[in-house]
């Protein structure tokens, strides 16, 4: 309801929007780029959608892709179109909102895309963010403590049993079936199987070390 009552009420052109342009959703020949790849969130749109789309994977998430400032004036010039500051932040929150479904979705179904690990270290950030961009949005002062009490460890971070079982599914899942041979496949497999083990004892210990051993046995 927030977003819908704050977008713009027209579009100065609508285009086909890729819905996820970015660093790793595109191939290049030095400075050509020969193709866009992972199209399942394309649609008819605002350019300032995707222009959000790059912010954020280029910046707000990934990092280390250039100076922005610089970006901005760029795009404006060769696609002929004026950067629309307070559209553009719109778009960054509609960005942040989809990839918080998207997260929590992956985290929900498991599935070896990216992994949970991956998921779960996407959540905080992207919630972080989009508090801010809706703030800045709605005008409203966000009173920020820039040395918070740290959260309890438990509140901070997943379980180290959870993190093992992610582990296990990316290798079993992802790199596996993508290896060459069946002795790397083999050496994965063994990997597994650790990971199996500190899954157990990440899970057992804890409760063991709790029970009152005699003298003896500790």
């Amino acid at each position: 309801m927030v977003l819908r009552a704050i977008a713009a009420p027209t579009v100065e052109r609508t285009v086909l929007c890729h819905g996820d342009v970015g660093p790793g959703n595109f191939l290049h020949d030095g400075d050509r780029v020969t193709a866009l790849l992972d199209w399942e969130f394309a649609h008819f749109g605002d350019p300032m959608d995707d222009l959000a789309g790059w912010i954020f994977r280029a910046h707000d998430y990934i990092g280390g892709s250039g100076n922005l400032d610089e970006q901005l004036p760029q795009w404006a010039h060769v696609t002929g179109l004026a950067v629309r500051p307070r559209d553009l932040e719109y778009y960054r929150a509609v960005t942040l909102v989809r990839w918080i479904a998207v997260s929590a979705c992956g985290i929900d179904s498991g599935g070896p895309q990216m992994g949970k690990a991956k998921f779960l270290s996407l959540g905080p950030p992207t919630t972080v963010h989009l508090a801010t961009v809706l703030a800045n949005l709605l005008e409203i002062d966000l009173e920020i403590d820039l040395e918070p009490e740290p959260p309890p460890l438990t509140a901070r971070r997943p379980e180290p049993a959870d993190v093992l079982g992610f582990m296990r599914d990316e290798l079993h899942h992802v790199l596996a079936p993508a290896l060459p041979s069946d002795e790397l496949r083999r050496r994965v497999d063994l990997f597994g199987w650790y990971l199996d083990h500190l899954e157990a004892v990440a899970t057992v210990g804890p409760r063991s070390r709790r029970r009152n051993w005699p003298t003896w046995a500790s």
